[in-house]
């Protein structure tokens, strides 16, 4: 590693994205190219958009459900207007 030996995480923490919950907030098509890559990687993801639905075999949720995905989720992807 650059810089010398990195401290150990806390057990708690995740360290890849092999099994992380990963929430995209702004399901829009940047997104839904992303998606495959993190699915490869391991991840388990759901995103966030103004309406909720399945979009390419992926959950989306409508924004008033964000409370409860935040608490449940290990990496958040923000991909919205203007951002």
């Amino acid at each position: 590693h650059l810089g010398g030996p990195q401290p150990d995480r806390p057990a708690d923490r995740f360290t890849s994205l092999r099994g992380a919950s990963v929430l995209i907030w702004g399901y829009g098509n940047i997104a839904k190219t992303l998606t495959p890559h993190l699915v490869g990687l391991g991840a388990k993801v759901r995103g966030v958009a103004r309406n909720a639905g399945v979009r390419n075999g992926i959950e989306v949720f409508a924004e008033d459900s964000l409370p409860t995905l935040l608490k449940e989720t290990d990496a958040l992807v923000m991909i919205l207007p203007g951002s």
